[in-house]
C-alpha cells in the first residue's frame, strides 16, 4: 500500500489527520491484503477511515491518496481536492 495525505491548511489538527490517515490506511491494507485489488474494498475502507477520523477529537481534515500494487494490477482511491 502506498499512501499520501496532506492535512487541510488553516484548520486545526490537519497534520494530525494526515499522519493518522496514512497510518490507518496502511494498517488496514496489511490486514486485508487479499482484497486490495477490489474497488469495493477501497470504497468501504475510505468510509471506515472517515468515520475513525471523525470520532477522534484531535484530528482535523485531510486529503488522501492510497493505492496498492498487486499481481492483478493497481487499484486505489483518493479523497479531497
Amino acid at each position: 500500500v502506498i499512501a499520501l495525505a496532506d492535512g487541510v491548511g488553516g484548520r486545526a489538527y490537519g497534520a494530525e489527520a494526515a499522519e493518522r490517515a496514512v497510518k490507518l490506511i496502511c494498517e488496514i491494507g496489511a490486514r486485508y491484503e487479499g482484497d486490495l485489488h477490489k474497488p469495493k474494498f477501497w470504497i468501504t475502507t475510505f468510509k471506515k477511515l472517515d468515520d475513525l477520523l471523525f470520532q477522534h477529537e484531535k484530528v482535523g481534515e485531510t486529503t488522501l491518496v492510497a493505492l496498492a500494487v498487486t499481481p492483478r494490477g493497481i487499484c486505489g482511491a483518493s479523497v479531497g481536492d
